[in-house]
Formats: C-alpha cells, structure tokens, sequence
C-alpha cells in the first residue's frame, strides 16, 4: 500500500528507449516490451519532493519458441534395429522425443541428443521431437520417419 501523497515514478526500458511516467502500484506497462533483456526501475516522490534511491530490476522477455533441427538419423530404410538420432535447438532447451510405430500414439519422453532407442521390431517408425526454451516456449514438432527392414 502507497503512503497517501507518495507518487511513484517508474521507468522501464533500455537506454534506447527509455520510458518513464508515474504509476501506482501494481503496475501494467501500456506497451509491452519487446523480446530482449529490460530493465524496470521505480522510485518514489513524496509531498515534499523527497526522491528515494531506485529500485530495480532486470529481465529478460522471451517469447518465441526455439527452432528444432533433427540433424542426423540412420539411412532410410535401415537393417540397423536400434535407431539412432542427433537434434538440436538455436537456444537451450530442454528436449521430449518419441519413437513410435507408425500410426501408433506418440510416447513423448525427456531425452537428449544424440537418442539411440533398443531394438525394435520391423517396420515403419515415426520420430518426433520436440523442445521447451528456458522460458517456457514450446517448440513445433519435427518429424523423421524410419523403416527398419
């Protein structure tokens, strides 16, 4: 809870675009940052024009999901029974893979680069893979499609 005749001043931003304007508290931006790192900062201005130090706080927005690449996996169709695959993202991320018969459910599991599964038996396969940014942003699936003969 505000002091009565306390006015708090915020300014949020880079040093390329600062914004600064009063505020109560809790405070909602107009206009969002953008996807980067920004810096929130607020002090207080009270009825005699007393200033406090600032407080702040920086963070960084992240609102785009990584890009998944499967980057390698056996020829197709393969007499390998034991398939293995090389994937990665263009930020940390943490993966979930599935190998499953085709048309079968997927199977989602945490997994890492690269993922060599057991044996299986033969057929047609699907590989799905998927990442979560350190954000929290989910990836599209990638899909590879196997055969093992």
């Amino acid at each position: 809870m505000m002091a009565p005749g306390v006015v708090i001043r915020v300014r949020a931003g880079t040093a390329a675009r600062p914004r600064s304007a009063a505020c109560t508290s809790p405070f909602t931006p107009a206009i969002a940052p953008a996807d980067g790192t920004d810096t929130f900062k607020v002090r207080a201005l009270d009825t005699v024009g007393d200033i406090s130090p600032p407080a702040s706080a920086t963070f960084r927005l992240d609102t785009v999901p990584p890009t998944v690449t499967i980057a390698a996996q056996a020829k197709n169709p393969t007499n390998v029974n034991t398939p293995a695959f090389a994937f990665g993202a263009n930020e940390a991320a943490i993966f979930q893979c599935s190998l499953a018969p085709a048309g079968a459910p997927d199977a989602f599991a945490a997994c890492t680069s690269p993922q060599t599964y057991p044996a299986q038996a033969d057929g047609a396969y699907a590989f799905k893979v998927q990442a979560t940014d350190l954000a929290g942003n989910l990836s599209a699936v990638q899909v590879g499609s196997l055969t093992i003969d």
